[in-house]
């Protein structure tokens, strides 16, 4: 883990204080990344360059993209649809401030879907 990204998942830890009160949200682990999930999924994680990223309807991320303040998601060449990266904000209030409002946007829509079952990993037979 990179220094960035160890300090990215202190600042999502700072930021989502407030919505960790809630008893569906849990930590969880996406992509070797720390993140927070609810019953219908994951909603935000940090990636590995330390960006906050987060489960947005596709208007809503068009909008946080439109202020500059984010953008797609790509992973192995793919655009990832309705996930949204925001760059770490280097002691930026503004910036913290947009990782906490987007986590929170994140949060209430993927709580308005339906839960997903949880995978089990496959282990010994």
């Amino acid at each position: 883990m990179t220094d960035r990204q160890a300090s990215a998942e202190r600042l999502l830890a700072e930021v989502t204080e407030p919505l960790r009160v809630r008893p569906d949200v849990q930590d969880g682990q996406m992509l070797r990344s720390r993140g927070l999930r609810v019953p219908s999924g994951f909603f935000a994680f940090v990636g590995g360059d330390g960006r906050l990223i987060v489960k947005l309807p596709e208007e809503d991320g068009q909008a946080l993209i439109g202020s500059g303040r984010g953008e797609n998601v790509v992973l192995g060449g793919r655009h990832l649809r309705e996930w949204f990266a925001l760059p770490y904000p280097d002691g930026d209030a503004e910036g913290r401030e947009a990782w906490a409002q987007a986590a929170e946007d994140a949060l209430e829509y993927v709580s308005s879907l339906p839960p997903r079952p949880r995978r089990r990993k496959a282990g010994p037979s």
